[in-house]
């Protein structure tokens, strides 16, 4: 039971971190482009706008796939109460490796939602206006 323990705490700390790190990136992005912290791509770089924008936008994502992945850990791992070392192990390693996977996961909507709202210069996009 120990074990299952330690196993759970490990578990929980690849979403524990895309929650926190979501929340400061969402909530309180760098106010200034830099090479260390934030969301850092040539779209997002830009300029300012599109430094707080991606930074905002990817950070509300990381939080919300953090506490998706959590959950999800916890719902696996509480069915694996009473296995064995090996069963936990294994299923844990498969687990994380997910998790990992769930780091990247944010990337793609976040430069394709920078695409829709900022030209390649950087500047906003006109909203377009559809007659109905």
């Amino acid at each position: 039971m120990d074990f299952w323990f330690y196993i759970f705490g490990s578990v929980l700390l690849i979403p524990m971190v895309m929650i926190f790190s979501g929340r400061m990136t969402w909530r309180h992005y760098p106010k200034q482009i830099n090479a260390l912290m934030g969301y850092r791509t040539t779209r997002s770089t830009k300029n300012e706008d599109t430094w707080k924008f991606a930074n905002q936008y990817s950070g509300h994502l990381y939080e919300k796939i953090g506490w998706t992945t959590m959950l999800a850990s916890i719902l696996v791992l509480l069915m694996l109460l009473r296995s064995s070392k090996t069963v936990i192990s294994n299923v844990s390693t498969v687990i994380c490796v997910l998790q990992c996977i769930c780091l990247l996961l944010p990337i793609l909507p976040t430069e394709k939602a920078l695409k829709n709202h900022f030209k390649e210069d950087g500047t906003p996009r006109e909203p377009e206006n559809n007659p109905k």
